[in-house]
């Protein structure tokens, strides 16, 4: 019962942030969705998949719906694309097929060569079909806001889905997740769940205003000579995200392999022959995948460090 009225309460809010087109997710006050709580999360919901766990996935996927707004800092989208398959899932193990596919779409749009294996999803089912129906429109160019630009606060920008977003544009018919973050330190503060590009109000401007609203260009003067300055910024601008996307794929590796100890576990305390064999599947798969992201994340990092040494490697993005 407690159980049935979390979930109500869950979807109701999600409900009215997407009727309401922009609303800021403000139910985050107090927690925070750490890099942790997100491998964890994606792990456990890949192994219930892989076990076909309907009713386990519809409770995990509403919980991840809920917290993934609630991050601290914006992940990197691929881990977006990952989350809003899963949401995706939740929906249509629920039987609500047309938000399922809405999902589905910018998952698909974040991680346009996406598969599901075939340990996952079955090809000749209806889940398969409709994922796969999502696949050309997910393709659909960014829509612009008619005669606004996106206007942050001062020393904040923009992400969409994990993604740095500088003009007031986004794909339609799906749902996007928004972050106004602090251009120094990545800190998200305010978050909103979107609707295609209704972008909330107070962050557009007509372009004439937007171009008012620019500093005109400062003059040197012997009362200003000792006045505080802003530095122009030395270091390359995708040093940081580099090494902030290393640091989050280390995560996600290490939450990944963390969870074959339970799986290998329950390779041993199995009886029959067929769960050994998946669980053995699974686990491998799990232990592969763990070391991909490893490697990956070797390389994002690699490259946030050099990314500098210009002599050595010209790096440009």
């Amino acid at each position: 019962m407690i159980q049935a009225f979390r979930w109500t309460a869950v979807t109701g809010v999600f409900g009215v942030l997407l009727l309401s087109s922009t609303a800021e997710a403000s139910y985050c006050e107090g927690q925070v969705f750490t890099p942790r709580d997100a491998a964890q999360k994606l792990t456990m919901l890949n192994a219930l998949l892989v076990r076909k766990d309907e009713k386990q996935i519809k409770r995990l996927a509403g919980e991840l719906e809920a917290n993934l707004p609630c991050m601290k800092t914006p992940a990197p989208p691929q881990v977006f694309a990952q989350a809003y398959r899963y949401i995706g899932l939740g929906h249509y193990y629920r039987g609500d097929t047309a938000t399922a596919a809405r999902w589905f779409r910018t998952a698909l749009e974040l991680s346009p060569n996406h598969k599901w294996g075939v340990n996952e999803v079955d090809m000749s089912s209806e889940l398969f079909s409709l994922y796969e129906d999502q696949r050309s429109a997910s393709a659909e160019v960014p829509v612009p806001v008619d005669g606004m630009m996106l206007r942050s606060p001062e020393g904040t920008m923009f992400y969409l889905d994990g993604r740095p977003l500088r003009e007031a544009k986004a794909t339609p018919d799906r749902p996007h997740i928004l972050f106004i973050a602090s251009e120094s330190d990545r800190h998200i503060i305010s978050r909103f769940l979107i609707d295609g590009n209704q972008f909330p109000q107070q962050f557009l401007a007509t372009e004439q205003v937007a171009k008012k609203g620019k500093k005109p260009k400062e003059t040197t003067s012997d009362e200003d000579m000792f006045a505080v300055q802003t530095v122009k910024r030395v270091r390359p601008k995708s040093k940081t995200p580099l090494l902030a996307s290393s640091i989050a794929t280390f995560a996600v590796a290490g939450g990944v392999y963390g969870y074959t100890f339970s799986t290998n576990s329950q390779f041993y305390e199995a009886r029959d022959l067929a769960t050994k064999d998946t669980l053995r599947a699974t686990n491998n798969a799990l232990v592969v995948t763990s070391i991909a992201l490893g490697v990956a994340g070797v390389g994002v990092g690699y490259a946030g460090v050099i990314v500098d040494a210009k002599p050595i490697i010209p790096w440009q993005f």
